[in-house]
């Protein structure tokens, strides 16, 4: 079994993660439809873009929801990534670097994104269009 780089896990399961929160607070709360947007990508992080609604599952509040299809599409989200910025991955920070700005290249040109720096404690970057004052 292939595994990847440490680097590359913590982005695969951040965007996994990133991925969830999407897709749960994307659900309405009545019987109306509501768009569920997720993410699936094989092992070589290539999209799958041949999905049924057969092969997914939704559930809310616990009960399994119909779902009545299912679209490919690239949409625009919200991305938040916490980077280890301590001594123990120092010697990482050059790969770590590279595969978060080729995240980012590849990704949707309306994305919005995030980094957190953290050691001892969280220390935001705030991007170019951040509010004033933000620190």
């Amino acid at each position: 079994m292939h595994t990847l780089p440490r680097p590359y896990r913590f982005l695969v399961v951040l965007i996994l993660v990133a991925a969830v929160v999407l897709a749960t607070g994307q659900v309405a709360s009545t019987q109306e439809a509501a768009k569920v947007t997720v993410n699936v990508s094989d092992r070589n992080h290539r999209p799958v873009t041949d999905l049924k609604a057969e092969s997914f599952t939704l559930y809310q509040d616990g009960k399994a929801q119909p779902i009545s299809s299912v679209t490919f599409g690239d949409e625009p989200a919200c991305i938040g990534i916490l980077v280890d910025r301590s001594g123990s991955t120092r010697s990482t920070a050059a790969v770590v670097s590279t595969a978060l700005m080729n995240f980012v290249r590849a990704g949707h040109a309306e994305n919005q994104i995030f980094v957190v720096n953290f050691n001892d404690s969280p220390h935001a970057r705030p991007g170019p269009d951040a509010q004033p004052g933000f620190r």
